[in-house]
C-alpha cells in the first residue's frame, strides 16, 4: 500500500497513520473500519503502556519508597511531558528540530537505532557472562530433562562471543559509523 499511494517508505511509524487512513478511504464502510482499529490499537496501546510505567513505578516505589500512588502519578506526568513534545512533533513543534529532526524522529532514531541495540549488547553480555553456566543449562534443559548438552555450549559460545559482536555492528552500522 505504501507504494500503491507513493508514500516514503522510510517514514517509519508515521506510515500507521498515513497509509492505512488512505486504505481505509477506499473501502467501503472505510470509515467505520478506521475507526474501529485506531480504537483497538489504542486499546494496544494502553496495555503496552501500563507494562511499561509499571516497570518504571516500581523502581521509583523500590529505590526511594515513594507510595505506589505517587510513583504511579510521578511517572506518568513525566511521559506525559516528554510524550506530548513527540506528539506535537507534527503540529505545534513542526519547526523545532535537533539534529535536523523532529522531536518525535529523534525519539525514533535513538530508542530504534541505538537504545535497542544497546539493550541487545548488554543483554549478550549480561547472559554470556554473568549468569553462571550451570543456570544457563538448567534454563536450556528444562531442568536437565532434555539431554542438549551442545546446543547449550553452542548458545553459550554465542552468546559470549558472536551475538555481542553482531549486535555492536548493527549498532555501529545504525549510526552510519560504516
Amino acid at each position: 500500500m505504501v507504494f500503491t499511494y507513493g508514500f516514503e517508505p522510510a517514514a517509519g511509524a508515521k506510515l500507521l497513520f498515513i497509509t492505512l487512513p488512505a486504505v481505509f478511504a477506499q473501502m467501503p464502510l472505510g470509515n467505520i473500519f478506521i475507526f474501529i482499529f485506531f480504537l483497538l490499537t489504542s486499546f494496544a496501546a494502553i496495555g503496552a503502556m501500563v507494562s511499561l510505567v509499571e516497570v518504571v513505578v516500581a523502581f521509583l516505589s523500590e529505590q526511594f519508597e515513594l507510595p505506589r500512588k505517587s510513583a504511579t502519578w510521578l511517572a506518568i506526568g513525566a511521559l506525559a511531558l516528554v510524550g506530548s513534545t513527540a506528539a506535537l512533533s507534527n503540529s505545534t513543534l513542526a519547526n523545532f528540530t535537533l539534529f535536523g529532526k523532529t522531536l518525535f524522529d529523534l525519539y525514533d532514531f535513538v530508542t530504534s537505532n541505538v537504545l535497542l541495540p544497546l539493550g541487545g549488547f548488554f543483554i549478550t553480555l549480561f547472559v554470556g557472562w554473568s549468569l553462571k553456566p550451570e543456570f544457563v543449562k538448567e534454563q536450556l534443559t528444562n531442568r536437565g530433562q532434555l539431554n542438549n548438552d551442545r546446543v547449550v555450549r553452542l548458545f553459550l559460545i554465542l552468546v559470549r562471543y558472536v551475538s555481542p559482536l553482531l549486535v555492536l555492528i548493527v549498532l555501529l552500522d545504525s549510526l552510519n559509523v560504516f
